[in-house]
């Protein structure tokens, strides 16, 4: 009985460790696309560089939140709907 209340205890303990992990997965997913994106390297995705991903392509004005006609990392994060998961 007490290895069966131990292990719950673990487990409820555990479980926000695990989703920190799964958000911190997240985040690093969506940063390695948009460096992947980012073929010049300037920080941000213009409407060129987004031609590489048909969603994105299709959606650059959305996604371009500020409309400058490029869009910022943080675009980015929101676009793919990771800033909710990771917290921002």
């Amino acid at each position: 009985m007490k290895k069966i209340v131990a292990f719950a205890l673990a487990s409820v303990l555990a479980g926000p460790v695990l989703a920190e992990d799964t958000q911190t997965t997240d985040m690093m997913e969506s940063e390695a696309e948009f460096v992947a994106l980012d073929a010049d390297k300037n920080g941000s995705i213009s409407q060129e560089e987004a031609a590489a991903d048909a969603g994105l392509a299709q959606s650059f004005a959305k996604a371009d939140a500020d409309q400058d006609g490029a869009v910022s990392k943080d675009e980015f994060v929101l676009y793919t709907g990771e800033a909710t998961a990771a917290g921002q």
